[in-house]
């Protein structure tokens, strides 16, 4: 099993770039110092339950994946991008079939 504290750091870090944060800009909506988010995400300091609601809320994601294993994490945002993307070349193709066998218009 992950060591829990190692899983945290690593996703409060991945989920932070991945909305385009900084730690300063992360820490500010938390209210938080900018150091400490960063000694968080080296793993010398650690987010209390509170602290760690209100950063999956600035993250904009629920708060049990702050703590789900990094293989896991990467797992379900590969299934969730796969369908994202179905949903999206699925929509192309209904332009273009509408596109290329629209009636004739009068």
């Amino acid at each position: 099993m992950d060591d829990i504290r190692q899983i945290l750091k690593e996703n409060l870090k991945f989920y932070r770039k991945r909305q385009g944060l900084t730690q300063q800009k992360l820490a500010e909506a938390c209210g938080v110092t900018t150091p400490y988010i960063g000694e968080v995400e080296i793993g010398r300091k650690y987010l209390s339950l509170p602290l760690l609601e209100t950063a999956a809320r600035v993250l904009r994601i629920e708060p049990w994946k702050l703590l789900l294993p990094i293989q896991e994490r990467d797992e379900a945002l590969n299934i969730l991008l796969a369908g994202e993307l179905r949903e999206s070349v699925g929509k192309a193709i209904d332009e273009v079939l509408k596109r290329t066998y629209s009636p004739p218009s009068d």
